[in-house]
């Protein structure tokens, strides 16, 4: 049985505004050995529409509909299980990949054979001509890499990284299917220290857009957001335990983490925002973490460093 090189698994929903951008950043690759694996979670837009145009042109895309919610975790999991490539690369709708990504990474598996993860730098982005890299994730030169604590909880998507199909089916690697709060993040946790090392790409490969309407940017959705937070956490503690990685000191150095990045990246002064403060400093407390600071003293800091 024919298996391309890489299947590209792709979720959508109303997509149509920067899908065909996605499909661009792919089909103008200098490198064409994969397959593109859309599954769409029941868009009320033409996104539907602009994939079977392109599967009438080129018969490397596939198009799986869905007329009941599923999700994005779920969307993800069906694709691995669908998918035919030696190697997975998950990207969101409204993302890109950077030229020459797929040549580099093609480079590498031939001459790292035994790796099962590559990962690569990227780019916080509103469009093609404003991209900022993220800095936080420029791990230095191009090398194989063990997993560190350090290192571990940089970034956790899943769409900066090349994946090993049968290292994946192996490890028996899951998304959340439950809750859309970073539902890569236990199937991210669990693959790297699965895997124990990595092979660390210091190009720019990926872009990252950023949009106010996301469900991860969106005020009015804050407490399905952040209450998603807490269930991912409870997922992530079953998860390690599922696959024997399980440790007291480990798991709570995760969720100290996890939940010190929405503090960050959700900040307002609304009350879902103070109710999962409070509840992150509780959480911070009960388990002899670092203790979190009031919320009005937080606040001052935070609009203060905003300020200059």
């Amino acid at each position: 049985m024919y298996r391309p090189k890489f299947s590209i698994i792709i979720p959508t929903y109303n997509s149509s505004l920067y899908i065909e951008e996605t499909f661009h950043s792919i089909l103008s690759q200098n490198y064409d050995d994969f397959e593109i694996i859309c599954l769409d979670d029941c868009s009320t837009d033409n996104t539907c529409s602009i994939i079977e145009a392109y599967i009438k042109k080129d018969q490397r895309f596939r198009l799986i509909k869905h007329f009941k919610n599923q999700g994005p975790g779920a969307l993800r999991n069906e694709g691995v299980s669908e998918a035919i490539g030696d190697w997975i690369l998950f990207c969101d709708s409204d993302d890109w990949f950077e030229p020459n990504l797929f040549n580099n990474l093609v480079n590498i598996i031939v001459s790292e054979t035994d790796i099962n993860i590559i990962a690569f730098r990227y780019n916080i982005s509103l469009n093609q001509k404003n991209k900022i890299p993220a800095d936080w994730f420029d791990l230095g030169e191009t090398n194989i890499k063990s997993v560190t604590n350090d290192n571990l909880m940089l970034c956790t998507s899943l769409c900066n990284k090349c994946w090993k199909k049968d290292f994946i089916n192996v490890a028996q690697l899951k998304c959340c299917v439950s809750n859309r709060s970073g539902e890569e993040i236990p199937f991210y946790i669990c693959a790297l220290l699965k895997a124990k090392k990595f092979y660390y790409l210091s190009d720019l490969g990926y872009n990252w857009r950023t949009r106010e309407n996301s469900l991860s940017h969106s005020k009015e959705k804050d407490a399905d957001f952040l209450d998603g937070v807490w269930d991912m956490i409870g997922i992530l503690r079953n998860e390690l335990k599922r696959l024997y990685l399980y440790t007291d000191e480990t798991y709570y150095l995760y969720t100290q983490t996890i939940l010190r990045w929405h503090i960050d990246e959700k900040f307002s002064f609304s009350k879902h925002y103070i109710s999962y403060y409070n509840k992150c400093r509780y959480y911070f407390l009960q388990h002899s973490l670092k203790k979190l600071p009031p919320f009005w003293l937080y606040a001052y800091k935070k609009l203060k460093r905003r300020r200059k």
